[in-house]
């Protein structure tokens, strides 16, 4: 965003021009926002167009360097502690049967470190892991999982999202 400031700064003909630049990292895997930030800049220039042009680049170039930087600690964190992993689980019938994947991930999954829920609406969750090995190798032991009168079928799997739809084995 762009806007004009104040014309004939200290009587000269410099006008003042103010830039703000908004930006957000979106991992294109799981489409969750990894890193955000603002900046404004304000630039004195004779050329109106001229100054809000210089204005976006200055805010631009600052705000790279500060996404740069958040970015690059995010890296260094996951590979600390192990990449975060996103399971979306559709077609709960139950919180219980949520909370049995859950126990499930947390105490008998091999390379499952950390287990947070991030959302439960409607039959749908949103899991959180910690996990250190392939997704596919994760999705393969939840379809192998025996859990009482459900499985978990992989809808979609992606280097660190898992779709998974619940199935009722059979009725209640």
């Amino acid at each position: 965003m762009v806007k004009s400031g104040a014309a004939g700064i200290q009587g000269s003909n410099l006008k003042t021009v103010h830039a703000t630049v908004n930006a957000r990292v979106i991992r294109n895997a799981d489409a969750r926002i990894i890193a955000s930030a603002s900046i404004h800049v304000n630039v004195a220039h004779l050329d109106e167009v001229a100054g809000a042009s210089l204005a976006i680049e200055q805010a631009s170039r600052k705000l790279a360097r500060k996404l740069d930087t958040k970015i690059r600690s995010l890296v260094t964190k996951e590979q600390a502690v192990g990449p975060s992993m996103v399971l979306n689980i559709s077609g709960l019938k139950s919180y219980r049967h949520l909370n049995a994947i859950m126990l499930t991930l947390g105490r008998s999954t091999p390379g499952v470190e950390n287990v947070r829920l991030e959302d439960f609406t409607s039959g749908t969750a949103t899991i959180l892991i910690t996990y250190r090995g392939g997704l596919r190798e994760l999705a393969d032991d939840l379809v192998h999982e025996h859990f009482r009168d459900f499985r978990l079928e992989p809808t979609h799997v992606t280097s660190n999202r898992i779709d998974l739809r619940s199935v009722l084995d059979k009725a209640e």
